[in-house]
């Protein structure tokens, strides 16, 4: 994490299992008014084709955490996939949840 944030970006690394950093995961431009963010993995040159970046994305259980809080898939490619939640389908699902 970059501190002091300027609340629109958040880094991570990631280490493999001798403690080596190997990458990054991170999100950028955050836009509080539409609230999205990129989200983007780098992995080193040297590190890649080791599946780091597969194992970051399943320890962030990012895919399937964002379809359980009810983001939809907008378009997906073999490099990457974008979801999407409007303020009405959250108000929705609040609805929804109870919340």
């Amino acid at each position: 994490m970059v501190d002091p944030s300027d609340g629109k970006n958040f880094y991570c690394l990631i280490y493999n299992n001798d403690d080596i950093p190997v990458g990054e995961v991170s999100f950028h431009r955050f836009d509080a008014e539409e609230k999205k963010a990129d989200f983007n993995i780098k992995i080193q040159s040297k590190y890649r084709s080791k599946e780091y970046a597969k194992e970051a994305i399943s320890l962030e259980k990012g895919k399937k955490a964002l379809q359980s809080f009810g983001f939809n898939i907008v378009s997906r490619s073999d490099s990457e996939i974008l979801f999407k939640m409007t303020k009405e389908r959250f108000i929705e699902l609040q609805g929804v949840h109870g919340c």
